[in-house]
């Protein structure tokens, strides 16, 4: 039986290479109704008239002001699509900068270059064309509420709304169209500022009740934190040397028009500034008046399911705007006719957009996997360590209780793993004795394996991290969730799966592939860059330490790069007797060019290896929305369906939603350099990302990327990992 429902699952994703096939019916984008000309534009440089130490401040100064005039920026110039006005130069000029002559250009809209303004300028012309229709601009997209679609919640408003986003796709004729993709957002705005609030509650009320503050406006603050004491207490107009001799009312007044609007409607010219802290090293001053508290992480139920929609639900609300959409036609395009289809993009068999590809499809989204079947995980772990929890001393009977129902699964599936003595347990406590005796079980033996138990999440961080420090592996469980039979199967996976252990194995690719994973996480002024190298060629976890380290920038440092790639690949060959064919490196987001630039040529030292490079995305214009259209009615695509946008791009969907969420979530995958047919290509990524290694549930990214992107999120919030070979990082 077990033999059979492993080759069940072997056939299935094998298929995935074969070939299965299966169309994508549409998605919730109107293509454009013929293909972008290349646009005729005006570019300007603005130089600063004083000389600058640092020309970077200056390049990001004419940016923001470009951004605030609906103009277009790259390489240090600015662009128009017809002539500048003498107020838009005024503008960008101020009393700092000096125009040179207009110079003629074109923006190709196919290069990866040109885009970005191509896009800007698209976009800040459809702005005008809304503009009757509140619509705001939101990081690079554009938001349009839709009319009574409003709930009031005591002390917040949720408005609905339609996000509006624009890409490029390439047609069956290879041109370049554009495609505007539409997704509901919903919008939260509290009914009154910190400012307000202060009024009538003292500020260390409000500190102590832990307020979630953002900045307004935007349905996607830029940042948010807890409030907390200004870093030095003045008033918002005193003049402080840090903002360039200005006060925080006039740094903010020159930030947009909303500051200034919010600025206006509470004007107080004696209120005392507050502090956002972000972190534990980060805080910010503000004025209250442009602070408000956040309440996304405490909705109440009948909101939370106001917000769910059903893809029919969605696809009906995106065409409830097809009226304003129709009738737009960019001025600087010269057009005669209607822009934009009347109908979004759809690919049905036979269909005229070809390049829609076809679907891979066949993954077993519906099958149980061998280890719930009764079967065990495909890879216990074969480390002697001793399970210890550490919990604190309230719960020591609902312990008791679970470490007997997790017994069993040791017994049957990994008899290397014990739980230690009851009388050798730890009871958690706030003085800290418990940390000392990590300690000193750390320095006499690396046996261990913590089980943090917690109620509170900063009990489980505080524990996780001393186990870190003493180089435990270490797996939190929380007393509060129900204890059933699929949480303690989760549990033990978790545990087999720190100490080295596997749920599942797949082949993913060709003998002598390895996969390796990059991240970049940024809090503001710190980067935090991870690497992982996890997965063979059959899918099997790479041993070896997690590499991280802090830099400062928007790229992953040279250095790092050297001193992690070649040395992980060159561990993994050792490690499993391979001779290193194919080297696929993943990272999530974009690659900067000298990123890709160091990449390679650290590769090159591996003769005769084929390298692709691979950028995964999970958000922007596009990753677009799909549906699977029925007669009268719209579903979710399977898991395994894909559309190619352009030459070696694509959306795929690599797992059905999230419990609580009623639509698919594409990511993007960008394959930047190699050879590797893209089918293929998509195939590994989708494998990758079906992968069970430590629950029963696979991920939306590759599983070598979900990790990376976890941990980097997870050390700069302050969490701690231990540094072992073949512990994982989960």
């Amino acid at each position: 039986m077990a033999e059979q429902c492993l080759c069940a699952m072997r056939w299935l994703l094998a298929a995935l290479s074969c070939g299965v096939v299966r169309a994508l019916h549409a998605s919730l984008a109107y293509p454009s109704a013929r293909a972008l000309p290349p646009l005729p534009v005006k570019q300007i440089c603005i130089d600063c008239q004083n000389p600058v130490d640092d020309p970077t401040q200056w390049r990001d100064e004419i940016r923001k002001r470009a951004a605030r005039r609906g103009c277009g920026y790259r390489e240090d110039t600015v662009v128009f699509a017809s002539d500048p006005s003498p107020e838009d130069l005024n503008f960008l000029c101020s009393d700092d900068g000096t125009a040179r002559p207009l110079e003629d250009t074109k923006l190709e809209p196919g290069d990866k270059d040109d885009w970005p303004v191509y896009d800007r300028l698209l976009l800040s012309d459809l702005f005008s064309h809304l503009r009757n229709h509140e619509v705001e601009k939101d990081w690079g997209l554009l938001w349009l509420p839709l009319a009574g679609e409003t709930i009031e919640v005591s002390n917040f408003v949720i408005k609905r709304g339609i996000h509006v986003g624009l890409t490029t796709f390439v047609d069956t004729n290879e041109e370049c169209r554009l495609l505007m993709s539409l997704n509901v957002k919903h919008k939260i705005v509290a009914k009154e500022s910190i400012h307000s609030m202060l009024k009538r509650e003292p500020f260390d009320r409000l500190v102590e009740r832990n307020i979630k503050v953002q900045t307004r406006p935007g349905i996607h603050p830029r940042y948010s934190g807890t409030l907390c004491a200004a870093e030095r207490q003045r008033s918002i107009s005193v003049v402080q040397a840090e903002l360039g001799s200005r006060s925080l009312i006039e740094y903010s007044n020159s930030c947009n028009d909303r500051r200034r609007e919010y600025l206006r409607t509470e004007f107080d010219p004696n209120t005392a500034a507050v502090g956002l802290k972000r972190d534990e090293r980060e805080a910010m001053d503000y004025p209250p008046q442009l602070l408000e508290p956040a309440y996304e992480k405490d909705l109440p139920y009948d909101a939370r399911n106001w917000m769910k929609l059903s893809p029919d639900e969605q696809r009906i609300k995106t065409t409830s705007i097809e009226g304003l959409l129709s009738n737009w036609r960019p001025g600087f395009l010269n057009l005669e006719h209607g822009f934009l289809e009347n109908s979004v993009l759809r690919a049905e068999s036979g269909g005229t957009l070809g390049t829609v590809a076809e679907a891979v499809s066949g993954y077993l989204e519906d099958t149980k996997p061998r280890y719930l079947l009764g079967m065990g995980p495909e890879l216990p772990t074969d480390r002697d360590a001793v399970l210890l929890p550490v919990y604190p001393a309230k719960y020591a009977d609902e312990v008791d209780r679970l470490v007997k129902d997790l017994t069993p699964y040791f017994q049957k599936w990994t008899p290397t793993i014990s739980i230690a003595p009851q009388d050798d347990w730890i009871v958690f406590d706030e003085a800290g004795a418990w940390e000392d005796r990590l300690r000193t079980l750390g320095e006499q033996s690396q046996e261990c394996a913590m089980l943090a138990c917690f109620t509170d999440p900063v009990d489980r961080k505080r524990i996780k991290n001393a186990a870190a420090r003493s180089n435990f592996a270490s797996q939190g469980t929380n007393l509060s969730k129900k204890l059933d039979r699929y949480y303690m199967n989760n549990l033990f996976l978790g545990i087999n799966g720190k100490l080295g252990g596997q749920a599942e194995l797949c082949e993913l690719a060709e003998k002598g592939t390895v996969f390796v994973a990059y991240d970049l996480s940024h809090q503001r002024g710190v980067s935090l860059a991870v690497s992982v190298v996890l997965l063979g060629y059959d899918g099997r976890m790479a041993s070896g330490p997690t590499d991280s380290r802090a830099q400062r920038g928007e790229a992953l440092d040279p250095v790092f790069i050297r001193d992690t790639l070649k040395q992980r690949v060159e561990e993994h060959a050792q490690q499993t007797g391979e001779t290193i064919k194919r080297v696929v490196v993943y990272r999530d987001g974009r690659f900067r060019k000298t990123e890709a630039e160091e990449l390679k040529a650290c590769l090159d030292a591996f003769p005769d290896c084929i390298v692709d490079l691979l950028e995964i995305t999970k958000s922007g214009p596009d990753v677009l929305r799909f549906i699977d259209y029925k007669e009268g009615t719209a579903g979710n695509p399977k898991p395994g369906f894909f559309m190619k946008l352009r030459n070696r791009v694509a959306n795929l969907i690599t797992k059905a939603p999230p419990l609580g969420m009623r639509f698919t979530q594409p990511i993007l995958v960008t394959h930047v350099r190699g050879t590797t047919p893209f089918k293929q290509i998509l195939a590994e990524v989708f494998k990758a990302s079906s992968l069970r290694v430590y629950s029963d549930k696979h991920t939306r990214l590759p599983i070598n990327v979900h990790y990376a992107d976890r941990r980097a999120g997870a050390e700069l919030a302050g969490a701690k990992y231990p540094y072992r070979e073949g512990v994982h990082a989960a």
